[in-house]
C-alpha cells in the first residue's frame, strides 16, 4: 500500500512538472491536474477500505461458566465470535468427535464424568464461510453422592376403636384399647341423661411415615341422634359433613338399639400428618359423644374421647 501511495504521488508531480515547463496549453494543464487528483481519490478510497477490513477482523471465540466445572454440574458456553459478515449459525461439538451436539449462541452442557474435553465452536457467516475455535475444558470430580435413604417401613395395620364391636353383619375388628369410659346415666329429674346406648366411633386402616390411609370410618349410635363430622388438614375429602340424623327402618326412641352408620368419602384417602378428625354425636335432651383423632407421622392416630352438652357441640369431661 505504501508503494502505491509513492507511485500516485510521483505521477502527480510529473504531471504538474510538465505543465510548468509549458509542454501544453491551459487545457492540457487542467487535464493533468484532474488526473492527478483522481489518483489521490483512488488512493484515499483504497486506504479507507483497508482500514474498515482491518476493523472487522475475524474472531471466533467463546467463554464458559463456571470456569472450573465439576462432574454433573451444568456448564454454560457462550459465543463471543465476530466475522466479516453476519453470523447465521453457531454449532458446538463438546467432545471433538466431528458430531454436532448443540446449536445456539449460548448453550448448556453437563459432563457426567471428570476429564479434559476438547470443545469446538463452528461459526457460519451468511455467505457460507465457516470459522472454528476450540478449547480444552477440564472437569474435576464432583462431590460423592449421598447414600440412598433406607426404604420406608411397610404399612402397619392400625385400628383405633373402643372395645364395642360393630353389628355381626360386619367383620370383627382387631381388639384395641378401650376409649374413655362411658359416663353413667344421671338419676335426678332435672339433670340430663346420656344417649343410650352410648355412641361408638370407629376408624380402621394403615399408617406409614406419609400418614394414615383409612378403609373404614363408622359410628354406631341410636336412631334420632345428630352426627357432625369435621376434617381439618391435607388429605381431607371435605372440611365438614353434616349434621345428619341417624334414622332406622322404623321409629325408635333415643334409648333404642344402635344403628351402624358408615361415614362416606374417607375410604382410600391418605390423611397427611397433622390432620384432625372430629366427630360430634349430639341429642337435644341428652349428653352426647365427642371423639377426635390427630394423624401422626409413623404412629397410630392420637385419639381423645369426651362428652357433649345436650343439644350442642360444647365438649365437656365425661367424669
Amino acid at each position: 500500500m505504501l508503494a502505491a501511495e509513492i507511485d500516485q504521488k510521483s505521477a502527480m508531480e510529473d504531471a504538474v512538472s510538465r505543465v510548468a515547463q509549458g509542454g501544453g496549453g491551459p487545457l492540457a494543464g487542467a487535464v493533468a491536474v484532474r488526473a492527478a487528483l483522481a489518483g489521490v481519490v483512488v488512493l484515499i478510497l483504497a486506504l479507507t477500505v483497508a482500514a474498515v477490513a482491518s476493523a472487522q477482523a475475524v474472531v471466533v471465540d467463546f467463554s464458559y461458566d463456571p470456569a472450573a466445572p465439576t462432574a454433573g454440574e451444568p456448564v454454560t458456553f457462550t459465543s463471543t465470535s465476530s466475522l466479516e459478515r453476519r453470523i447465521v449459525l453457531e454449532a458446538w461439538d463438546f467432545n471433538d468427535d466431528g458430531e454436532i451436539d448443540a446449536f445456539g449462541h449460548s448453550v448448556t452442557r453437563t459432563f457426567d464424568s471428570a476429564g479434559t474435553y476438547s470443545v469446538v465452536l463452528h461459526a457460519v457467516g451468511d455467505t457460507g464461510m465457516v470459522r472454528s475455535a476450540s478449547k480444552l475444558v477440564t472437569v474435576s470430580p464432583g462431590l460423592p453422592a449421598p447414600p440412598a435413604p433406607p426404604p420406608p417401613p411397610p404399612p402397619r395395620p392400625v385400628v383405633v376403636e373402643p372395645s364395642s364391636p360393630p353389628p355381626t353383619a360386619h367383620p370383627s375388628p382387631i381388639p384395641q384399647p378401650p376409649a374413655a369410659p362411658v359416663p353413667p346415666p344421671t338419676t335426678g329429674s332435672s339433670a340430663p341423661t346420656v344417649i343410650a346406648p352410648f355412641p361408638v366411633v370407629r376408624i380402621a386402616g394403615s399408617y406409614t411415615t406419609l400418614g394414615v390411609r383409612l378403609r373404614l370410618f363408622a359410628v354406631t349410635a341410636p336412631a334420632g341422634v345428630r352426627i357432625t363430622v369435621r376434617c381439618q388438614g391435607r388429605g381431607c375429602p371435605y372440611r365438614r359433613r353434616g349434621p345428619f340424623v341417624v334414622r332406622g327402618s322404623a321409629p325408635h326412641p333415643v334409648g333404642g338399639g344402635g344403628r351402624y352408620v358408615r361415614i362416606r368419602g374417607f375410604s382410600g384417602h391418605l390423611l397427611k400428618p397433622g390432620v384432625r378428625l372430629q366427630v360430634f354425636v349430639a341429642h337435644e335432651g341428652r349428653i352426647g359423644k365427642y371423639t377426635s383423632f390427630r394423624i401422626r407421622r409413623g404412629h397410630p392416630p392420637l385419639r381423645a374421647d369426651r362428652c357433649l352438652r345436650p343439644g350442642g357441640t360444647s365438649v365437656i369431661s365425661c367424669g
